[in-house]
């Protein structure tokens, strides 16, 4: 059932609206407060995984896996992006820890950010 995976757009939708999304590795891992979640696209790379990681350890926030991210961002080559928004990180985090939620995957941490 995609349900879920509409879901998480629309949350990522609203955090784009809202200017609560920071798009890209060297962005990412510049950010220095804020960063709630984190989320990748399953087709990237070791190192961008890696500033997924680092992120996560820094910000204390979990990282979902995506498939497609950049299709879902709109931006060509982006895949890692950072939600800034709490309320919208926690939610993306939450549906995506359920089993319907088609395309994305808890990655590390979880719903309310401990690590797993």
């Amino acid at each position: 059932m995609a349900g879920g995976a509409s879901r998480i757009d629309s949350y990522i939708g609203f955090a784009i609206k809202a200017g609560k999304v920071v798009y890209g590795g060297e962005m990412v891992s510049r950010e220095t407060r804020g960063v709630q979640l984190v989320i990748v696209s399953a087709e990237a790379q070791k190192n961008t995984l890696k500033v997924a990681q680092n992120a996560a350890r820094r910000f204390s926030c979990p990282v979902v896996m995506c498939a497609g991210l950049e299709d879902k961002l709109g931006r060509q080559g982006c895949k890692i992006c950072a939600i800034k928004e709490a309320s919208l990180a926690k939610a993306i985090a939450t549906t995506a820890k359920e089993s319907d939620s088609e395309g994305y995957s808890l990655y590390i941490g979880g719903a309310d950010g401990e690590k797993s």
